[in-house]
């Protein structure tokens, strides 16, 4: 993964101002799909998507999904962070609004949402 200069850009995530850090307990995982995790772990790691890290105020578990392929999708349980992040006061438009606004266009463009997470 391509890193930057954190002298320019820098990603920070608003927190509200009376919150508590919180780390999950080590969940327990099915030894049939350890080898899978500690794959796409690795495969992760390799990418230089994920990197090990030795002390951190925030703790969040993987959970395994199966894709309709049946291949196995590690996520990550964020509703800890959701809880405590400030919202947005310019949340995204609903699916209906975008689609009524690109009605008669010649041309559109959407995201591949039946693939997953990109």
């Amino acid at each position: 993964m391509k890193s930057y200069d954190t002298n320019i850009i820098q990603h920070n995530i608003p927190l509200k101002e009376d919150h508590k850090n919180f780390k999950q307990k080590l969940g327990r995982i099915s030894p049939v799909l350890m080898p899978t995790i500690e794959k796409e772990v690795k495969r992760m790691y390799d990418a230089q998507i994920i990197a090990p890290i030795r002390y951190s105020n925030w703790i969040s578990n993987f959970v395994t999904t199966r894709k309709k392929t049946g291949e196995t999708r590690l996520c990550v349980d964020f509703r800890n962070l959701n809880k405590v992040s400030l919202k947005d006061n310019y949340p995204l438009p609903k699916k209906d609004h975008i689609l009524q606004r690109v009605v008669g266009s010649s041309r559109i463009s959407l995201p591949d949402g039946f693939s997953g997470y990109n």
